[in-house]
């Protein structure tokens, strides 16, 4: 290959899988059943990002943050159980996967959404691919954009991090991907706006997953 990049770390929502609409049903649910307004489903894209606990915190009104534990627990088993029921891969993911599976560049997959939701979309909508890992939010590891993540991903396959490109939809990606030593690529079909990439640091902002192999030819 003509360029030094040996594998890719994907971020999952927003990035690999649009799972906007099952969050926002699931989280307005919840909020709903403790008396709460909904927010409309464009609102969630600045509400994730940073974990979910982070999420519950951002959509409840001062008044119903003694509440957010309560919440967070009410959440989090719906999010296991029905977190990928409306959700799908953004067009062009499989045919990126696809190529990048062929010419056996390594997959992993970095998220902050919880550990056992990571598993279960992984499973459901990702199966087709080997990814070598695929980390969400659990005890003993620092989120995004804590570089921990990204590094033991590095450590596992036995590549340097600046051979790796980190793909992601959000600053917390791009921070991350630069914290950890990586080549920070945005993506604008997710969550987030390519002016949030480019200030925080995108080194390329890809317009369709197709774009990224030209770093290859």
């Amino acid at each position: 290959m003509p360029t030094p990049f040996k594998s890719v770390i994907f971020d999952l929502d927003g990035t690999l899988v649009d799972s906007l609409q099952d969050i926002s049903i699931l989280m307005n649910k919840v909020l709903n059943d403790f008396g709460f307004s909904s927010h409309p489903a464009e609102s969630y894209k600045t509400f994730v990002g940073n974990g979910t606990d982070i999420l519950v915190e951002r959509v409840l009104p001062k008044e119903g943050q003694h509440l957010k534990e309560r919440i967070l627990q009410t959440y989090l088993p719906l999010l296991a159980k029905h977190g990928s029921d409306f959700s799908s891969l953004y067009p062009g993911i499989p045919d990126l996967l696809d190529w990048l599976s062929e010419r056996k560049i390594p997959l992993a997959i970095l998220s902050n959404k919880p550990q056992s939701s990571v598993n279960q979309v992984a499973q459901k909508m990702l199966g087709k691919w080997k990814f070598s890992m695929a980390l969400g939010d659990r005890p003993g590891l620092a989120r995004k954009p804590k570089p921990d993540g990204a590094l033991s991903i590095a450590n596992l396959q036995n590549i340097p991090p600046s051979a790796f490109v980190f793909l992601g939809d959000s600053n917390v990606d791009m921070l991350t991907s630069q914290n950890a030593g990586m080549f920070s690529v945005g993506v604008s079909w997710g969550f987030r706006t390519r002016e949030e990439l480019l200030k925080s640091g995108a080194a390329l902002v890809l317009e369709k997953p197709m774009d990224l192999i030209k770093i290859w030819e």
